[in-house]
């Protein structure tokens, strides 16, 4: 997914980011462009990328994490945590209907 920034923007972007005083909060177009690249770098992993990750997140993150999945991955993202980190993770998910 081609980023809309120069070269010279993203330096200069990750030159300033590590600094809270440069923050601003994302307008809608922003934040959504930001939401589909995250998506797409998701929608790479492989099963074990995922297994991975979600082992080493505290459960609050990787709930977080599954919950930005969608519906139908949750299940199989829930099949590859740890059985003793799995009850923890389920109890912090939404319940859904």
């Amino acid at each position: 997914m081609p980023v809309p920034y120069t070269p010279e923007q993203v330096e200069l972007i990750a030159e300033m980011g590590p600094d809270p005083k440069n923050w601003q909060l994302a307008d809608r177009e922003a934040w959504e462009l930001g939401k589909r690249m995250a998506d797409a770098v998701a929608d790479t992993y492989t099963d074990d990328d995922w297994r991975q990750l979600l082992n080493r997140l505290s459960p609050s993150r990787a709930a977080k994490q599954i919950t930005s999945r969608p519906r139908e991955d949750r299940g199989k993202l829930l099949g590859l945590l740890a059985s003793e980190r799995r009850p923890d993770v389920e109890r912090l998910l939404p319940v859904t209907a």
